[in-house]
């Protein structure tokens, strides 16, 4: 973060630069030599889940988009819920609030399967009635499913619930006439923050068991109903745990293997960094091949393979609304394409969080606005074929590009993975094909898209801009920084049938978008807009690069700056507290706006003094912990024993608190600080043996801050303070769970370990 802020000033000057880079590339293309070909519909599939609301669900808005989309497979009833909820609650839930607590017997609730009833979410291993149990069941899961003309996939709940309870659903599926030809057994069982991950007897699943269990569940369904699909394990990522094992044990009975995908890791910072996770399903879907031409040579081609959730990252940060998530979504599904995946469902519709959230779409009061990730799917089900082509790149610009036909064409996707510069692209085709004299491009880019990052919603949503080219087997393109284009030549006698965008250009206006107020010791992110006020559009002319000037407490100066695809981006890098003003200029336009910058005080609350008993702490650690009276006069502390104790994964806790007060703002936890101390007899061989400081958010679960050597803290106490001065850190105290202190050492280490005195530094800004 201080290298950052170090060059501020030079971004500041160069933010926008007066001439945009171009780089080139050539495609050429052979329709010829095909490869995959799959049910696009099955590929672009989609989560429901129970807790959507069915206001949201009725909006005109939803169900017109949705459409549009037309996913042709739907998963439910929805991620770890699957394992927690009893999808038909007759017998059991009266009404909405009541339920009749005599039907739960010998540790299940006994379903009346003679009818149906909206079902209900058990909570933990003791199956005790939650407080929350979602807003629609799975009937109107099923019937919006229906309403689309989708397939359905149904995942059982093996965590909490009984083969009993899949064999009647598949029944009364059956029955209704819904189309179910997907069963998926269980979900997530290998991560421990499922029902069902941990046995009876206190063990945890293995690939093992669950592969008999799958077996179990497998073959009672097909004895009803021998047309069904069942296959698992979905996994909760692409380290493909159980998958081995089931393709192994299960094999013969097995038709798809389900994976789950959110390669993006929460640390992730640059975005070259971000696209090239997209690897990782590569090397995962090598290692399923593998095994199914090992356990299964006879049976490999007829074990499909399926990722029943996926996103760009399980962080529901901004990048998973921004536009990146589009640009890395319609990538990630050519990848699988590609890489011959048969179905898949993206997670999910409607989830949201502060700062976007997973879901597809944003949900406004009275409307529904299509997300990034929704346009990724829209441009591959309206523009792209199904049957995967040959090509080939010449030249090293950060893109990737994705070739298909149908039987109306060809089908070029172009997605520019730099933020900055244009890239120039010549696309050729053999010269024997014969195509039609008009072809099209589409393209998606911040001028159809662009998430207001202080509103947390987007600013424009607008369907990809059509236009009409010239068709032949040669076809240059200009492809915008941080955009997708899709060059589509229809064969000789073949049309798209595409209707052609149109491109007014009214009178330009220039506006910010930049907060209200911000703190004084961060950087303010700030983005210059063209608009079109006539037609109430981004504008879509030529504009002179705009000026800007700062005036206030901020590092100062004018700087040019070239919109892209109708928007500008700018960090200010403020001095001190107080009122910015910044003005924008091009030709005869003007636009001004101002952010009050806040001074930031941060005062320190200590919240662990371990004065208190034990169970008050909420404290946990790998090793033995108690209360100590004796190393400090008339004061307890904390106390960690380590003997002969070397730390390995999940196993080198010293202390982990989990137990904040209630009164604690965890969103404005702008650091910590603590003593530390060991007895004086701590051995070790290690003299690099360390403790280390980790904090641990939903937005970032590993965050460590710093270490400290053994060897500085040997018999006695030593104070470490540690800021969050990195604005993404600052961002994920928001969902701040754990405080980790943890231990490093290749050599065994003997003695104790003494912590007192820890707290939080909260930032307060002033007015």
């Amino acid at each position: 973060m201080k290298q950052f802020r170090e060059c501020l000033p030079l971004i500041l000057l160069l933010a926008g630069l007066t001439k945009v880079l171009a780089g080139s590339v050539t495609i050429q293309v052979d329709p010829a030599i095909t490869g995959p070909t799959v049910d696009l519909g099955h590929l672009l599939g989609t989560n429901l889940a129970p807790w959507y609301e069915s206001t949201d669900i009725r909006k005109p808005g939803f169900q017109k988009w949705l459409k549009e989309w037309s996913p042709g497979l739907v998963r439910l009833p929805g991620g770890s819920w699957s394992n927690e909820y009893y999808w038909n609650g007759n017998g059991v839930r009266l009404d909405e609030e009541t339920f009749d607590s005599t039907k739960f017997r010998n540790g299940r609730w006994e379903i009346d399967y003679s009818d149906y009833a909206p079902g209900f979410r058990i909570h933990g291993e003791d199956q005790h009635l939650s407080d929350y149990h979602g807003v629609i069941d799975v009937k109107k899961e099923h019937e919006i499913a229906e309403s689309l003309g989708a397939d359905q996939l149904i995942t059982v709940n093996l965590g909490s619930g009984t083969v009993e309870m899949a064999e009647e659903w598949l029944k009364w599926a059956n029955k209704q006439g819904y189309s179910v030809p997907f069963w998926e057994i269980g979900n997530e069982l290998n991560g421990q923050w499922e029902i069902g991950h941990f046995q009876a007897d206190g063990s945890s699943m293995t690939g093992e068991v669950y592969a008999q269990k799958y077996l179990e569940y497998s073959r009672a369904l097909k004895a009803i109903d021998p047309s069904i699909k069942t296959g698992g394990p979905a996994c909760s990522d692409l380290d493909l745990a159980f998958v081995e094992e089931l393709i192994r044990d299960a094999g013969d009975e097995l038709d798809f293997i389900t994976l789950h995908a959110y390669p993006v890791g929460v640390q992730r910072s640059k975005i070259e960094d971000k696209f090239s996770d997209i690897k990782l399903l590569e090397e995962a879907l090598a290692k399923v091949e593998k095994w199914k031409r090992l356990y299964q040579p006879k049976r490999a081609d007829e074990i499909l393979v399926g990722i029943t959730e996926w996103n760009m990252k399980v962080n529901e940060d901004r990048d998973t609304a921004d536009i990146i998530n589009g640009l890395w979504s319609a990538e990630w599904i050519g990848t699988m394409l590609e890489g011959g995946i048969d179905f898949s469902n993206e997670w999910d519709l409607l989830t949201t969080t502060a700062e976007g959230g997973h879901g597809a779409f944003y949900i406004g009061e009275d409307t529904v606005i299509p997300k990034s990730l929704f346009w990724s799917h829209y441009l591959w089900r309206h523009h792209m074929g199904n049957t995967v082509i040959q090509h080939k790149v010449v030249g090293n610009e950060p893109v990737a590009v994705f070739t298909t036909r149908s039987v109306n064409g060809v089908h070029v996707m172009v997605i520019n993975k730099s933020p900055d510069n244009v890239t120039e692209v010549t696309i050729q085709l053999p010269d024997s094909l014969g195509f039609a004299d008009q072809g099209y491009q589409v393209t998606f880019s911040r001028q159809e898209y662009f998430w207001d990052p202080n509103a947390h919603k987007p600013l424009w949503s607008r369907e990809p801009t059509i236009k009409r080219i010239s068709s032949s087997s040669l076809v240059d393109i200009s492809v915008p920084a941080f955009s997708i284009q899709i060059v589509k030549l229809p064969f000789e006698g073949k049309s798209f049938g595409d209707e052609i965008s149109p491109v007014p250009v009214g009178n330009p206006e220039l506006k910010w978008v930049l907060p209200e107020s911000h703190s004084a010791d961060l950087p303010v992110e700030a983005w210059i807009v063209a608009w079109d006020k006539d037609n109430n559009i981004p504008y879509q002319g030529e504009l002179p690069a705009v000026r800007v000037k700062v005036d206030g407490p901020a590092e100062s100066g004018e700087m040019e700056v070239l919109l892209n695809q109708s928007v500008g981006q700018v960090f200010l890098k403020p001095t001190a507290a107080g009122q910015l003003k910044v003005t924008a200029m091009a030709d005869s336009l003007r636009a001004t706006s101002q952010v009050r910058l806040l001074e930031v005080e941060s005062r320190p609350i200590v919240l662990w003094t371990f004065d208190n008993p034990i169970e008050a702490w909420g404290a946990s650690s790998t090793f033995e912990i108690g209360m100590d009276t004796s190393v400090r006069p008339n004061e307890a502390v904390a106390r960690t024993t380590l003997n002969d104790s070397l730390p390995a994964p999940n196993e080198d806790v010293l202390l982990m608190m989990e137990n904040f007060s209630d009164k604690l703002s965890i969103d404005r936890i702008g650091g910590i600080f603590g003593e530390i101390r060991t007895s004086g007899d701590l051995q070790t061989d290690d003299p690099e043996a360390a403790v280390r400081v980790v904090l641990q958010s939903e937005a970032d679960h590993w965050m460590e801050l710093g270490s400290i050597s053994f060897s500085d803290i040997n018999g006695q106490w030593k104070q470490f303070a540690y800021d969050l001065d990195d604005p993404r850190l600052l961002k994920a105290m928001a969902r701040l769970y754990s405080v980790r202190i943890v231990f490093s050492s290749t050599a065994p280490v003997t003695g104790q370990v003494f912590f007192d005195n820890i707290g939080f530094k909260v930032r307060s800004e002033g007015n």
